[in-house]
C-alpha cells in the first residue's frame, strides 16, 4: 500500500458512521426541527464532503455543520422586493385549507413583493417552481 491510499484510508477511518453521527448529542435536536429523512440526507452529504477533502471529523463537527447547512436551507428564498413593473402577480395558492403557520407565511409574503420568480444573487429571472418544491420538503 503506498502512502497516498494509506492517507486517504486514515481519513476515511477519521470519519464516524451515519448511525454514529444520528445517535450523537443533538442529532435529536435537528431531528426535531427538520424532520429525519433531510438530517440523515445533511449528514450523508456532509460525510460526502468531508471524504472528498480527505478530511476526518468528529461527530460533534459533522453535527454543528449539518445543523448550519440546515438552517441555511430552512431560510426562506423570499424577500421584499419593490415591483416597479405596475404588474400584480397571480399568487396561485386557491382553495386548499392551509396550515395556521402557511396562512401566517402567505400574509408576510404577500404585504411587499418578493423574489418568487427572480434569483437575486443571479439578477436574473427564473421559474417559480425552483423555489417552491425546496420549500415543501423543509417539514
Amino acid at each position: 500500500m503506498n502512502d497516498a491510499s494509506a492517507g486517504v484510508r486514515a481519513g476515511r477511518a477519521a470519519l464516524p458512521s451515519v448511525d454514529r453521527v444520528l445517535r450523537g448529542s443533538g442529532a435529536s435536536t435537528l431531528i426535531e426541527l427538520h424532520g429525519r429523512a433531510l438530517v440523515v440526507d445533511a449528514v450523508r452529504s456532509m460525510l460526502a464532503d468531508y471524504r472528498s477533502r480527505r478530511q476526518g471529523a468528529s461527530v460533534e463537527a459533522v453535527l454543528t455543520d449539518c445543523g448550519e447547512r440546515l438552517a441555511r436551507m430552512a431560510q426562506p428564498s423570499q424577500r421584499r422586493v419593490f415591483n416597479l413593473t405596475g404588474t400584480v402577480l397571480h399568487t396561485n395558492l386557491g382553495r386548499a385549507p392551509l396550515p395556521e403557520e402557511a396562512v401566517i407565511a402567505a400574509a408576510e409574503a404577500m404585504r411587499a413583493p418578493t423574489t418568487l420568480e427572480y434569483a437575486s444573487p443571479a439578477r436574473k429571472r427564473r421559474s417559480r417552481s425552483t423555489t417552491t418544491p425546496a420549500l415543501w420538503c423543509l417539514r
